[in-house]
């Protein structure tokens, strides 16, 4: 039977200053030098040694995560660097097991070696968590002699600081355009009265949902030029320095730990295991992308020219005219879909769908202090009313707010333990007096994406007895796949009706448009995957370059881009600078959102297809997936739901989709 959680204050109840702040890091380090003190100094052997280990190790990653939010989402500047510069001294990597604190600590190590033995842990999952534990020792490090230990926790740190100045130098200097009303000729109605001046000016920040639309909608070229440019340039003067010391430091960590480059030791606990597998995934993406792409890019050309436009396909064209051909093969234009997706509505039929497959509710919780008033609290409960955990919607743009769209874990948590805390982070369209903040089918796609992160996190951490192995603590490279595999919910014809409500009728969307809007992610699908794998493929490059530099980092670049998009001439902007999965975050392993997305393909292919909702699917799902969180392999996860080993057809099956609508051109 599951335990009651312990209803703990929220993260807002007890960090409202910058002096709150001080305090908590403070205390923390005091609780954890306890803990410390106490393994090394205890008679505890065994599972008792590693549940210490355990609690000792919760202090620091649960302190480390709420100065992750507060660094994404404070609105006060002091405060976010504040997180920023203290986030080193408690940092971890999700998949990493212990935080480095614990890994660079050999007094505790002597003390499991000494005081752990194998054959006397009986349960399970204490086996899979001592097992991770001394491999995340042994790939970090633990046996270099005291000059190597050195410089490899001087490195560490320093790339810790890196990493935070990266996203920093991103998130603070985004771009904000002013645009005449006529140069944005296409762009929803909504979007311009939301950004519109006392002057009449339009001025746009360019978080990644503007500039989408911009790019995609605005039938002025010289805007969509000027937003990219804007966008791909800004970061390059600001990281290029950070990016390449981050990746220097990063080959030297690795050369340390005993491993040729860092992508070895970031795969080393990965299902994928190592860089060359990696590597056959990835071109294996590549090659069977290639021919249908190719049609894809003809087909943009042929619209583009029955425009009367000669010119030479630039990289904003292809955006702006493949948005044109979904168009025309789809029969439907974004326009024509946002006015049903009004985000008010969208947000409470996800919270009743979610709230229906896995029998819980959403209780809105009232919450003094928080940092900002968008912010919305509920409380995730049982059927039977017990509480599960706590998650947080902090869901439009800001300044000085993280720009694109994540859930981030507040407090990790354990049978008996304090409840988990988590929030989404995303930057929809704010409802206001002159919009309903509406949103586009991609952005209701994001939302379902990121949702299914904070059911994972507060579901997988209701019956593990170890904070370390709860929720979303699976093998990094699995971690998107149950949020993937929610995300084929919304191709179901009654969930799009539930989720539409027009903001001005009220009125469902029709039949036959979401026939058409179904279809709108198919055109392209080619251009998708290949695009995805081009930075799979950058993301896994800059962790292998020998000596990596603005001119080698470049180079790689336009190469992937010529043989992985079908690029015909050098880049203007690189990826490299703004591309914050890689520098810190996943580094080598973006690949893993399109080994998760196979993966989630080929677990869609269980559910009901007559009823998406089926709580029986669900429940299966929920017990098999969600709720062992990284308490077994992932495969063995998998292969739980499945009842066999996967494999790759569903996704074959998948990237042949719109193949005959391609043929209409």
């Amino acid at each position: 039977m599951t335990e009651e959680k312990k209803l703990t204050p929220s993260i807002f109840s007890y960090l409202k200053n910058l002096q709150d702040f001080r305090d908590f890091c403070s205390k923390a380090k005091e609780d954890y030098d306890k803990e410390v003190s106490s393994i090394i100094n205890s008679y505890k052997r065994d599972t008792e040694l590693l549940r210490a280990l355990d609690n000792a190790n919760s202090i620091l990653t649960t302190t480390f995560q709420h100065l992750e939010v507060t660094e994404l989402i404070h609105p006060d500047k002091e405060v976010r660097d504040f997180a920023s510069d203290n986030m080193p001294d408690f940092y971890y990597q999700p998949d990493n097991t212990l935080a480095f604190l614990l890994l660079e600590n050999r007094e505790v190590y002597s003390k499991l070696k000494k005081g752990i033995s194998i054959k006397h842990i009986s349960d399970k999952e204490s086996k899979v968590f001592y097992q991770k534990v001394m491999f995340a020792y042994k790939i970090n490090g633990i046996d270099l002699n005291k000059q190597e230990a050195k410089e490899l926790k001087t490195l560490r740190d320093r790339n810790r600081i890196l990493e935070s100045e990266f996203a920093k130098n991103i998130a603070e200097n985004i771009p904000i355009l002013d645009f005449e009303e006529s140069e944005l000729d296409g762009l929803p109605k909504d979007l311009i009265d939301s950004n519109k001046q006392k002057d009449g000016k339009i001025k746009i920040k360019l978080v990644s949902s503007n500039l989408v639309s911009i790019i995609t909608q605005c039938n002025v070229r010289e805007s969509r030029e000027k937003a990219a440019k804007a966008s791909g340039e800004y970061a390059k003067p600001l990281n290029k320095k950070v990016a390449i010391e981050f990746l220097k430091n990063s080959r030297e960590i690795a050369q340390l730990c005993g491993f040729n480059n860092y992508s070895e030791l970031a795969m080393a606990t990965k299902m994928i295991e190592n860089p060359a597998e990696a590597t056959n995934f990835i071109e294996t993406l590549k090659d069977s992308s290639q021919e249908r792409l190719t049609k894809e890019i003809q087909a943009i050309k042929k619209i583009k020219l029955q425009t009367g436009d000669k010119s030479k396909l630039s990289k904003t064209d292809k955006s702006y005219y493949g948005e044109r051909l979904v168009e025309k093969l789809s029969g439907v234009k974004e326009e024509e879909l946002r006015p049903y997706f009004p985000y008010k509505h969208v947000k409470n039929e996800i919270l009743q769908i979610f709230s229906e497959m896995f029998s819980i509710k959403f209780v809105i919780e009232n919450i003094e202090g928080k940092w900002h008033e968008d912010i919305e609290t509920y409380l995730v409960e049982s059927a039977s009313g017990k509480v599960l955990g706590r998650i947080h919607l902090d869901m439009h743009p800001r300044n000085g707010k993280y720009t694109h769209a994540c859930e981030d874990d507040i407090r990790s948590s354990k049978k008996g333990g304090e409840i988990s805390e988590a929030i989404l982070v995303c930057n929809f369209n704010k409802p206001n007096k002159k919009s309903d903040g509406l949103q586009s089918v991609d952005e209701v796609e994001t939302f379902f994406h990121e949702f299914g992160h904070l059911l994972h996190q507060i579901l997988g951490t209701q019956n593990n007895t170890y904070y370390g192995l709860g929720g979303t603590s699976v093998q990094w490279d699995f971690v998107e796949a149950p949020s993937q595999l929610l995300e084929e919910i919304i191709k179901d014809k009654k969930v799009i009706k539930r989720l539409s409500s027009h903001h001005k009728t009220k009125e469902r969307i029709p039949d036959a448009l979401i026939e058409k809007m179904l279809n709108q992610s198919k055109p392209l699908r080619a251009g998708f995957i290949a695009g995805q794998a081009a930075l799979s493929m950058i993301s896994l490059g800059l962790f292998l370059l020998d000596k990596p530099s603005v001119s080698t980092i470049e180079e790689m670049e336009n190469k992937i881009a010529k043989t992985y998009i079908q690029a015909d001439r050098n880049l203007r902007y690189y990826v490299t600078y703004n591309f914050g999965h890689a520098i810190g975050g996943y580094t080598s392993n973006y690949y893993t959102y399109m080994w998760s997305l196979a993966i989630s393909k080929d677990l869609f292919t269980k559910f009901n297809k007559d009823n998406l909702l089926d709580t029986k699917v669900a429940e299966h799902y929920r017990k098999t997936i969600l709720e062992p969180g990284g308490s077994k392999p992932a495969a063995e996860l998998v292969k739980d739901f499945l009842g066999r080993e996967w494999n790759m057809d569903a996704f074959k099956e998948y990237l042949k989709e719109g193949e005959e609508l391609l043929s209409k051109i």
